[in-house]
């Protein structure tokens, strides 16, 4: 079903249900784990006097994920 779903002939909704799920468990579902990782991002950078923390860094990595850029302050500071 999963190669059905990348070609274009199962929806998610498709697959979701073959799983015994629905689109919109799934749905509130990540939604809710998006808003408890930024909330514990944030909770962490600010006890920890504000380092930044990668998002990405806190989730599975995924293969077509972008990979992380440095930023031109990042070249500059390590120059």
């Amino acid at each position: 079903m999963v190669e059905g779903f990348r070609m274009g002939k199962y929806t998610l909704t498709d697959l979701l249900e073959f799983e015994g799920r629905t689109f919109e468990e799934h749905t509130d579902q990540r939604i809710a784990e998006e808003v408890y990782r930024q909330k514990k991002i944030k909770e962490a950078e600010d006890a920890n006097e504000g380092v930044k923390i990668d998002p990405r860094a806190v989730v599975t990595f995924q293969a077509n994920q972008p990979e992380q850029v440095e930023s031109q302050e990042d070249n500059e500071q390590s120059n």
